[in-house]
């Protein structure tokens, strides 16, 4: 439980830094940045998805604040 505590806790203090983190200007050599968003959605896990689900969709909504960042999305589900 003291596990789960405190990994609550690391993702608050980046979650926290990252919302501090000023945005950089658009890129001025012209050239689109790149984000890729890996995801495990493996049934390993699956007792933490449902609280994940937010924070990724929150992961997707921010870069439309960004101009020219292409994202892409690459997950791994397992053997299937």
């Amino acid at each position: 439980m003291e596990r789960i505590k405190q990994e609550a806790q690391s993702v608050e203090h980046f979650l926290k830094t990252v919302k501090e983190t000023p945005l950089r200007e658009p890129n001025q050599t012209g050239q689109q940045g790149r984000l890729i968003f890996a995801m495990d959605a493996t049934a390993s896990r699956e007792p933490t998805w449902d609280m994940a689900c937010q924070i990724q969709s929150d992961m997707f909504i921010q870069p439309d604040c960004i101009n020219n960042l292409s994202v892409q999305l690459v997950y791994y589900r397992g053997y299937a």
